[in-house]
């Protein structure tokens, strides 16, 4: 159900979901989905529905909005971490579930592209410069800077590691 109105003193009419509309169980399912691959194609079809509709639904329903743009950064993040992981050859033993794979829908997964992992996150940086101040120059880092960032990111896998398998953090 859907609250209409509601302003001045009106009283809140419920409107039921329509058939066939955006359940909360196909929501659920877009937004898992999305989190786990980043692809609106790929959600909206494991909900059942287009990635028109799933678009229009962004545009409609603000809180939909804010959850998509965060499933979206859980899911870059979740890229990054897959990256750098295998750069350093820490892939995982297979014993235990990865937190990705906990939050993972139930449907099935498309098999993990490096290179696809890293065209989604070249498109997300370019997205993240257009949102900054406008004609603001790119930060250039210098090597220093880019190792220290990454050491700084290998020692929190490491420490995340360790917490997963319940090893003591000292």
């Amino acid at each position: 159900m859907a609250d209409i109105g509601g302003s001045n003193g009106c009283r809140v009419q419920q409107r039921a979901t329509r058939k066939g509309g955006w359940t909360t169980g196909k929501r659920t399912v877009f937004l898992a989905t999305l989190a786990a691959t980043c692809n609106v194609t790929a959600a909206a079809r494991a909900a059942g529905k287009s990635d028109h509709s799933a678009r229009a639904l962004r545009k409609r329903d603000g809180e939909f909005s804010l959850l998509w743009a965060e499933a979206l950064e859980v899911g870059y993040e979740r890229l990054e971490n897959e990256l750098v992981a295998r750069a350093l050859g820490l892939v995982s033993s297979g014993d235990n579930p990865t937190s990705a794979e906990i939050m993972t829908p139930p449907a099935v997964l498309p098999a993990f592209d490096p290179a696809l992992a890293i065209q989604v996150l070249k498109l997300r940086s370019e997205t993240t410069k257009r949102a900054g101040p406008q004609g603001a120059p790119p930060v250039i880092k210098t090597q220093g800077e880019v190792d220290a960032a990454l050491l700084q990111r290998l020692d929190a896998l490491a420490a995340r590691r360790r917490q997963e398998r319940g090893e003591d953090a000292t």
